[in-house]
């Protein structure tokens, strides 16, 4: 039998250390190649947003049980997390995904919650622009107020880390009229059982992640089209009772530096300007005094590229930094 000297013992104890740290390397994977974490692929935020809403039907949307919006909740969670398996597990049984992209105009990585194949389930989708721990950016009428959804993604870019939401369905899909056409009656007698609009009801998937943000603190800023002929200024800021006008205040001085007229709702009579006041999200952050500004921005603003972007950059100038 060969008995080892002090010297031979210390060198066998450095050749086995250097074999397990080996082993160890070979066996256990990066932290940038964990399994679960997408590759950033690049792509358009606004063409993400587009995909995602697909074509968006007159009828036929129907209110989502408690299970969905409770997965939809889980997977916001874990996309704001970036547990990308956890993600799946939540929303992969509700025809749901999430993945992380980069925008290619402004090159900020964000997290994507996406329906797979049925976007005209109506559930909508959400963006967690980098950390995503800043400010929420509601859109609540994509499509029926034209170029509203392209306004939410540049207040989206230019706010860092914010998340945007989207909702899913035309105002009227599920409950009086259609799509986008008001039914003609004061107060709506929208039935929530079938309703689409989160701006009166709250059993709809965006107001849960609405709802999930708000628990956050984040304050959020809801963006909102305002036809030409109902308008009296380019913007009109709202804020719901029981949240500081400061945080409507910030967005509406901003505004008013880029060269827009603003209408203060907690100042002046601002016809249009009933969002902050009546919205179920507005509400719901005025309960807890959490900062909630609707942002209603002239029609013919928001037809002219140049003027939307302009507005876009004031909004989300004010509202990234007021956290």
């Amino acid at each position: 039998m060969t008995v080892l000297c002090g010297k031979g013992v210390r060198r066998l104890r450095v050749l086995l250390a250097a074999f397990v740290v080996t082993a160890l390397l070979t066996v256990v994977p990066s932290a940038t190649a964990r399994p679960g974490l997408p590759p950033p692929a690049p792509a358009d935020l606004y063409d993400m947003v587009r995909r995602d809403l697909g074509t968006l039907p007159d009828r036929g949307y129907t209110r989502p049980g408690e299970d969905v919006r409770a997965a939809l909740r889980t997977g916001l969670d874990r996309v704001v997390a970036r547990d990308w398996l956890a993600v799946d597990d939540a929303l992969r049984p509700h025809h749901y995904s999430g993945t992380t992209q980069a925008d290619s105009p402004s090159g900020v990585l964000f997290g994507r919650l996406f329906p797979l194949d049925h976007p005209n389930a109506g559930r909508g989708a959400a963006y967690v622009m980098g950390e995503g721990t800043s400010v929420a950016v509601h859109v609540p009428h994509p499509v029926c107020e034209p170029g509203v959804d392209r306004l939410g993604v540049e207040v989206a870019r230019g706010a860092k880390d914010s998340v945007l939401l989207v909702a899913g369905a035309k105002r009227f899909a599920g409950g009086p009229g259609a799509g986008c056409a008001h039914p003609g009656k004061e107060p709506l007698p929208v039935d929530c059982e079938a309703a689409s609009d989160p701006w009166v009801c709250d059993e709809t998937v965006f107001h849960t992640w609405s709802e999930y943000l708000r628990g956050r603190s984040l304050p959020a800023v809801s963006l909102v089209g305002l036809a030409t002929d109902r308008a009296v200024a380019d913007v009109e800021v709202d804020v719901p009772d029981g949240s500081a006008s400061s945080f409507g205040e910030a967005i509406a001085v901003s505004a008013e530096q880029a060269g827009f007229t603003v209408c203060r709702s907690w100042v002046d009579t601002c016809p249009g300007a009933d969002e902050g006041s009546r919205s179920r999200q507005a509400l719901a952050y005025g309960s807890t005094r959490a900062a909630f500004a609707a942002v209603q921005v002239r029609q013919s603003v928001l037809d002219n590229a140049e003027e939307l972007v302009q507005v876009a950059k004031a909004v989300a100038a004010a509202a990234g930094a007021h956290h």
